[in-house]
């Protein structure tokens, strides 16, 4: 390069584009027959905003050009502009590299690789459409035979922005399919599809869109072995999309071809949440359930300590489905408790590193510090850390797909288990502080992993394992170690009011680590860990400038950590953990403790697991109810980090074994006290401190089969201040009902259709003449309608008599459709809950049968709570006799609906204000206050 190419390139660089053209129209000038001067000053023009100029430069010459010149001229033109696009594109000014590369795309518009870069940079300004790839002729080219050069490294990347950034765009599925033939090993981009799809699929709530993805890539027929991960999740998809036919022939598959205790667990529940949503395969059901509980207690002998991820986490959710079936807790749930252990020790062995970080191990550690039996992964991370795997498990096999970080493959790791090229940190931190180790100890060591800090090389250390430079802080310890600081820093300064210790040397410790005379710091947390300071240091006093947290003043503590006169130290810190916080029966029922929370006692943090990027009014209302949103995905460390740095009194599960992620966190045990309350039962997990109940919803005896302690309320385990109720869309004319006729309703999903209890009201309907039997909820209409219409056949009941309602559009009208039963019947041994509660707002009289279960005991709490006996029934006879009396004596329905109306005003079921300030006094005992 001459020296005015230098200079040249220097204005470019500096953005002087009109000097460094000046050059190269001098260039030009003297050597008219250089034809790359001209592919430079175009360029430049085009830098300038002179598009026309610019390409008037390019093309002038271009006219001149051989036919045997003209492709190399073009080449030489493209390399010009690709390498500037690549500059402005590392600069991260993506307007202009994209104004540049639709230029070499009007030069070239079938060069896949620069059509690929567009898509990427328009993303990156976030003015991509999904049209784009069809405008651009993208798809086109990816299915032109013979296939056409590509860069294989950029099209995946590509691939999953879009899936990104449009994922429901009709596009984005004829891209991946193109993309997934194109690519040399497409079972390598299976788990980055995968999250692609549960995104779609559950966040947003497409799950048909969802399971044309895996379908599109299960027709490639590869023989992988991530075929039944595939019909696993394509199951769950045409279920949860109401395609159950589809749903369950893909879960019968499923489980046919599982091998596996885990995956024969899932596969069969697979098939059992298929037959029991779409209802009316009693008989399926039944053989179902023996064989899921037969399989469970198979696995339970075994006790697997080397489960994998995937595995663990399937192990409680199918419990979910034996409860609708039997109600036998005696029996039941030492079968989950024991599951749970199993669950709950498979989690933190997967997950060691961080549950050792978040507290306390639950499982017993060799000397290592790592459960017997386990051994430490190099990679991958799990959930952006890393984690833990049975000897030799596929899990750190680099074929492994998850074993790569956006779908690129896993660097190779040295033998410290560090990637090669990279830097290491300084010693570990502990707490989020760098701490101290035994004198040799590998921690210190620079083969230790751990041991970096973001790019800067690891600090040697003295032989006291102190970094040269560095003195000792003699400030109390933090997590039981001292911590280091720079010599100098104002951390060690003597006016610094934590680092004074007198200078006395270290205080020795008892056997418990802490030193003798010390108590337990309720305040601040240092470093994520609660520390400790001699009784009567300063570092407790209300004029350390450490001691406050958020800005408030630190009221001085008594012994206990309270404030004097009995008021805690500060806001206690109670996270609410849960997916159901939306339009879902969860968030219409805990509504009210959120809004009725005493703000300057409890600061409220809420994880929203899987949150839905769709419009969703409630969930929405929730964020804005608490004081620390959390809008988490759907992997278990991610939501597991967020409430650890959060530092939580009390995490509250309002999931239960509906999600697994849930529980998964729950294991981790990262509060003091953890809590069960409202989603369902309690899931039986060790590391769970508390359910919440009331005097009616558990019996005595309950405590005997439960693994966590029943903390029972004195009325009731939940309260509502009402619902809003709309206007109502059915009319008894509609549905061809005389205006005399008595209506019975019974609305709940197939899951609860039980047939023993169908049989029990259809003995109602038979028994009371000119009355009608109106049934609603999610099911599948043509199995459903044969379940009823068998039944009422065989107890000689006229099927005309029956009528399927359609669901309604919103929560309001449902409600206001309730209106118009004269009663309603509940179902057993699975209960109503919301549905109990909207039809007691309504006024309406509720016939239930109560059970010993939880969830065949909340009608009853509710009744109770409301003041209101009539309709509870203990045996099935009885279910049968308040059926009857109620359809026949409209007096006493009118009392009952008048009773409900007066309740309003005093009954506890319906003071949410009370029922919070009893469930802060619950968080106060748990915690000891």
């Amino acid at each position: 390069m001459t020296n005015w190419q230098q200079q040249a390139e220097h204005y470019l660089v500096q953005g002087d584009y009109s000097k460094a053209a000046s050059l190269y129209e001098q260039a030009i000038e003297a050597e008219p027959d250089v034809i790359a001067y001209y592919w430079h000053l175009g360029l430049l023009f085009l830098l300038q905003g002179q598009e026309t100029e610019a390409q008037t430069t390019w093309l002038l010459v271009m006219a001149e050009a051989e036919s045997e010149q003209l492709e190399t001229w073009t080449e030489e033109l493209l390399q010009v502009l690709q390498t500037e696009a690549e500059r402005r594109q590392k600069l991260a000014d993506y307007a202009l590299a994209w104004a540049i590369r639709q230029h070499m795309r009007e030069i070239c518009p079938t060069d896949l690789t620069n059509l690929l870069e567009i898509i990427a940079l328009s993303i990156k300004l976030e003015t991509f459409r999904g049209d784009d790839l069809t405008e651009l002729g993208v798809i086109e080219l990816l299915q032109t035979q013979p296939r056409i050069e590509c860069n294989q490294q950029l099209l995946p990347e590509v691939l999953g922005q879009i899936l990104e950034a449009e994922p429901l765009h009709p596009t984005s599925l004829e891209f991946t399919e193109a993309c997934l033939a194109y690519l040399p090993n497409p079972e390598v981009w299976f788990w980055p599809l995968l999250s692609a799809c549960m995104k779609i699929g559950h966040t947003l709530k497409q799950p048909t869109i969802a399971a044309g993805f895996l379908e599109r890539y299960r027709s490639l027929d590869l023989h992988n072995p991530q075929n039944i991960e595939i019909l696993r999740h394509l199951a769950t998809f045409y279920q949860n999309a109401r395609n159950y036919d589809q749903g369950i022939e893909t879960a019968k598959l499923c489980y046919s071809l599982s091998e596996s205790l885990p995956d024969k667990i899932s596969g069969i529940n697979l098939v059992l949440r298929g037959i029991m949503n779409a209802g009316g395969y009693w008989p399926e059901v039944t053989g179902a359930c023996q064989t899921l509980e037969s399989l469970l207690v198979s696995l339970i002998k075994e006790q697997p300590a080397n489960l994998s991820d995937v595995e663990t986490l399937r192990l409680l959710t199918p419990f979910f489905s034996l409860a609708h079936v039997q109600d036998q807790p005696s029996h039941f749930r030492p079968i989950l408790n024991q599951m749970a252990e199993v669950f709950q020790r498979n989690i933190r062995g997967y997950t060691k590193e961080r549950a050792e970080w978040y507290g306390s191990p639950l499982t017993p550690l060799n000397k290592g510090g790592i459960e017997d039996g386990a051994i430490e992964l190099k990679s991958p991370r799990i959930g952006g850390f890393r984690g833990l795997a049975p000897e030799g498990s596929e899990v750190n096999s680099s074929e492994n797909p998850c074993n790569r970080e956006q779908g690129s493959p896993l660097t190779p790791l040295n033998n410290g288990g560090i990637e090669d090229g990279a830097i290491e940190l300084k010693s570990p931190r502990i707490g989020g502080f760098r701490g101290l180790a035994p004198e040799g100890s590998e921690v210190n060591s620079s083969e230790n992993p751990c041991n970096r800090d973001q790019g800067s090389p690891l600090t040697p250390l003295n032989k006291g394992g102190i970094e040269d430079g560095a003195i000792e802080l003699k400030s109390p310890r933090i997590g039981g170690f001292r911590g280091l600081a720079p010599e100098g820093s104002e951390v060690n300064s003597s006016e610094n009011p934590c680092n004074r210790e007198q200078g006395s040397p270290l205080t020795p410790l008892n056997k418990g680590g802490i030193e003798d005379g010390a108590i337990e710091l309720k305040s601040p947390r240092i470093g994520g860990f609660r520390g400790l300071a001699p009784e009567g240091s300063e570092v407790n006093s209300s004029e350390n400038p450490c001691n406050r947290e958020q800005g408030s003043p630190l009221t001085p503590l008594n012994k206990g950590g309270i404030e004097d006169g009995g008021k805690t130290a500060r806001p206690l810190k109670v996270g609410y953990l849960c997916h159901c916080l939306r339009r879902h029966s969860v968030g219409w029922l805990a509504r009210w403790l959120f809004e009725h929370h005493d703000r300057e006692r409890f600061q409220l943090y809420g994880y929203f697991v899987d949150y839905k990027l769709v419009n969703d009014n409630l969930q929405e209302w929730y964020v804005n109810q608490v004081d620390h949103p959390r809008k988490l995905g759907i992997h278990v460390l991610e939501v597991a980090e967020q409430i650890y740095q959060d530092q939580l009194d009390i995490l509250v599960d309002l999931d239960s074994i509906t999600l697994d992620i849930t529980c998964a966190v729950m294991a981790l045990k990262l509060a003091p006290v953890q809590v069960t309350w409202l989603g369902w039962d309690a899931s039986g997990l060790p590391a769970i401190d508390y359910v919440i109940a009331d005097p009616y919803v558990l019996p005595d005896s309950a405590q005997a089969y439960y693994s966590e302690k029943i903390w029972c309320l004195p009325q009731t385990y939940i309260a509502v201040d009402g619902f809003e109720v709309g206007v109502p869309s059915l009319r008894r004319d509609h549905l061809d009902i005389p205006n005399d006729a008595t209506i019975y309703l019974s609305s709940q999903k197939g899951y609860k259709r039980n047939p023993d209890t169908t049989r029990l009201q259809m003995k109602i309907i038979k028994a009371v003449p000119n009355s009608y039997f109106l049934i609603k909820g999610k099911s599948d209409q043509d199995s459903i309608t044969r379940f009823f219409n068998q039944i009422a056949e065989e107890e000689g009941v006229d099927c005309d008599r029956l009528r399927f309602l359609p669901e309604v559009p919103t929560e309001a009208v449902h409600r206001a459709n309730l209106g118009i039963a004269d009663v309603v019947l509940d179902t057993y041994p699975y209960n109503g809950a919301t549905t109990t509660l909207e039809t007691l707002w309504m006024g309406i009289p509720l016939v239930t049968r109560v059970g010993e279960q939880f969830v065949a005991r909340n009608s009853y709490t509710m009744m109770m709570n409301a003041g209101i006996t009539e309709g509870i029934a203990w045996t099935d006879d009885q279910y049968i006799e308040w059926g009857i009396r109620l359809g026949k004596d409209p007096a006493l329905r009118q009392q009952i609906s008048w009773k409900l109306r007066q309740s309003r005003q005093t009954a506890p079921l319906w003071n949410g204000k009370q029922f919070t300030r009893e469930m802060e006094k619950a968080y106060e005992a748990m915690l000891g206050r």
